[in-house]
């Protein structure tokens, strides 16, 4: 859900959206690119990945879902075209890669350590 920042500090509702059609899906991580027009959100449960462009005070979907490789993408990193996200219940951490549009292009799945509930760029 978007939200307006008021003058006085408060927050006003701009737009409510829906993370994913699925029931028993849980949202998970928000990012927004260093450009500031496309917003990545991720959905536990189905384990999908989601791309809306940000024109204005609205946000539009511009991927519908795209599916993970595991069920529980629990939190993601972006870097200029690459996107890591760890899968908390499949043990396993995915790359992702953005297309000259900001979509999204599978990459190559690996093993990590138990249960990953984080990534980072170094």
């Amino acid at each position: 859900m978007p939200y307006r920042i008021e003058t006085d500090g408060s927050l006003t509702e701009t737009q409510r959206l829906a993370l994913s059609s699925h029931p028993g899906d849980y949202g998970a991580e928000i990012l927004v690119n260093t450009a500031g027009d496309r917003l990545y959100a991720s959905s536990r449960g189905s384990g999908v990945l989601l791309v809306y462009r940000i024109p204005g005070e609205r946000l539009e979907r511009e991927e519908n879902m795209f599916n993970m490789a595991g069920s529980w993408p629990r939190h993601f990193a972006l870097q200029e075209n690459i996107l890591v996200t760890t899968d908390q219940h499949g043990d396993s951490a995915q790359i992702v890669h953005l297309d000259s549009q900001g979509l999204l292009l599978p990459g190559r799945t690996f093993t990590v350590e138990e249960q990953p509930a984080f990534v980072t760029f170094i």
